[in-house]
């Protein structure tokens, strides 16, 4: 009584057992992302329905997100020469998981990173999940 409560759901998409979820990432040189990402995956109940939306900071020399969580359950992606990835060896949810990678010299703060995620949102996902 007398204190705040969150908004009532606007529809009825909580009842239902095949709502997706997007889990946003801002990652500015972020060593444990592939870790967020595996422990992501194998944890969920319906894995299937979640998909990840990764802002990646990175130096040249740091692991890239995508690759690190394929090559931490055993199907590494390979490296084209224009430095694209290719899912040569069939990473489990490699379709679920997009990024938007940008050099640590592009970083402008994880405002800037935040804003950027709300590319990777697709309209076919129920929720929205923002994790640093």
């Amino acid at each position: 009584p007398g204190q705040p409560a969150p908004p009532p759901p606007r529809d009825d998409r909580w009842k239902h057992n095949d709502t997706s979820i997007i889990v946003l990432i801002a990652a500015y040189r972020e060593r444990r992302c592939p870790d967020t990402l595996v422990s992501m995956f194998k944890e969920a109940m319906y894995p299937e329905r979640i998909f990840a939306g990764v802002v990646q900071q990175n130096a040249a020399i740091d692991e890239d997100c995508l690759a690190g969580y394929c090559k931490r359950i055993g199907s590494p992606l390979t490296k084209r020469p224009d430095g694209s990835f290719e899912n040569s060896n069939g990473c489990a949810h490699y379709d679920q998981i997009r990024v938007n990678r940008l050099s640590d010299k592009q970083a402008k703060g994880p405002v800037y990173a935040r804003a950027l995620q709300a590319e990777l949102v697709s309209p076919s996902e129920d929720y929205c999940m923002q994790i640093d």
